[in-house]
């Protein structure tokens, strides 16, 4: 009866055909040594006992690898349907940035047709002697492009391509936005994040303001923030730990339920995980593969 054991794992591993070759073998097995065993009794009453046994231990075994059979497929369909499902909120993801970046770069050409202009008239205002007016004028230009830079840079972050993450989250002008008057401490930015692809930088990038969002229902007065970037194995990522000194009790606000939406959808779609410490922090990781090339070819550098 030991024998049967080899037909129940090739059912476990195979299925229904396993089952059905495990029970030929047995059979075949059973055949062959029943005349050498001179064991008194061989073809008497026992025998026909257990060879009823192992009929009916076949028959359990087909229908047992059967039903494995149709788990195991449903399963593998799942599979490739969650599969597919975290390619195409990838692709979603990816598809609102890029058309951010569109919108920036015309905005950005916009911006350039406009500051002409403003040259122009200066000129104007000089030859008619109305210096202090072109003074004015090229002083509220100033003004107005870091007002732009910061605006745009908030849109898109489109110094990420060439200067990294790090370089794109430590300015003012991007802190001024999304932490409003709070003070950031970036207690930790190891690591180099040049190595990811911009892909996967863009995405640390909204889910670093998503928490800046959802940190923002308790009105803190400094965010702390660490960075990390790593490489195992075949794998390469980001650590974000962000953490709030609250001033108040937490208020839900539709803007944090938004930005908490937000950032479980960018996570997911990255295959990452998400962590929210009570009320006050959030843990997120995000990662993928070594062999990504860490610059597409789809995304040049913007000229300027």
């Amino acid at each position: 009866m030991l024998m049967i054991l080899p037909a129940a794992g090739l059912t476990f591993l195979h299925g229904w055909r396993g089952a059905a070759i495990g029970i030929i073998i047995v059979n075949l097995a059973i055949a062959q040594t029943l005349p050498y065993t001179n064991v008194p009794g061989t073809y008497d009453a026992s025998v026909f006992l257990a060879q009823l046994a192992l009929m009916l231990t076949a028959n359990i075994l087909l229908v047992l690898g059967s039903k494995i059979s149709i788990l195991f497929e449903n399963a593998r369909q799942l599979g490739v349907s969650e599969k597919q499902a975290l390619e195409l909120a990838r692709s979603s993801v990816l598809s609102g940035e890029h058309n951010l970046r569109d919108k920036v770069l015309y905005m950005a050409q916009m911006q350039v047709c406009m500051d002409d202009q403003r040259k122009q008239l200066v000129e104007v205002l000089k030859e008619n002697e109305q210096y202090s007016a072109a003074m004015l004028l090229n002083s509220k230009a100033v003004e107005h492009m870091q007002w732009f830079e910061g605006q745009s840079a908030a849109l898109y972050p489109m110094h990420i391509e060439e200067r990294g993450l790090y370089a794109v989250i430590y300015p003012e002008s991007f802190t001024e936005v999304w932490a409003g008057n709070a003070e950031v401490n970036y207690a930790l930015m190891r690591g180099q994040p040049r190595t990811l692809t911009v892909d996967l930088q863009l995405v640390a990038y909204r889910c670093i303001c998503n928490a800046f969002a959802l940190l923002s229902e308790c009105a803190p007065q400094t965010y702390r923030v660490k960075l990390r970037v790593w490489q195992r194995r075949n794998r390469r990522g980001i650590t974000i730990k962000m953490t709030a000194l609250p001033s108040q009790m937490p208020q839900v606000s539709r803007a944090s339920t938004l930005a908490q939406l937000d950032l479980e959808r960018r996570v997911k779609a990255y295959g990452g995980a998400m962590r929210r410490r009570p009320r006050h922090g959030v843990h997120i990781l995000l990662w993928e593969p070594v062999d990504t090339d860490p610059r597409p070819e789809n995304m040049p550098l913007p000229a300027g």
